[in-house]
């Protein structure tokens, strides 16, 4: 057997197994742009139909939840969705926010310990 056309195989094997740990590094790197990671406070004037308003996020709550966590301070953190505003010059009249929104969907909320 040649034993240089087994030392180019070897290397095409180093340089593909490269570029597949760099490819998936890559991709692990753009989706943390739609994490978000914030501490808050809950007020349950801030609920709606969808969750509640935290910062600048509508976090996905459901009511009785919202209300065991009123009044605490607490850390949210998750992945993040953009939902388009309605467009102001659309003809037909629709329901929904008028600007882009942040959604986190499945939140994850631990309550702060109090110093």
């Amino acid at each position: 057997m040649n034993t240089s056309h087994y030392i180019q195989k070897e290397y095409k094997w180093k340089i593909m197994k490269i570029v597949f740990f760099l490819s998936i590094i890559l991709i692990s790197i753009s989706s943390c742009k739609q994490y978000a990671k914030f501490e808050t406070t809950i007020h349950k004037e801030n609920a709606t139909k969808d969750g509640i308003y935290l910062d600048d996020y509508v976090v996905n709550i459901d009511y009785d939840r919202i209300l065991k966590l009123d009044g605490k301070k607490v850390v949210v953190r998750g992945r993040y969705t953009i939902v388009k505003g309605l467009d102001p010059n659309d003809t037909i009249i629709r329901q929904g926010r008028a600007a882009d929104t942040k959604h986190i969907l499945h939140p994850r909320i631990r309550i702060m310990r109090s110093k």
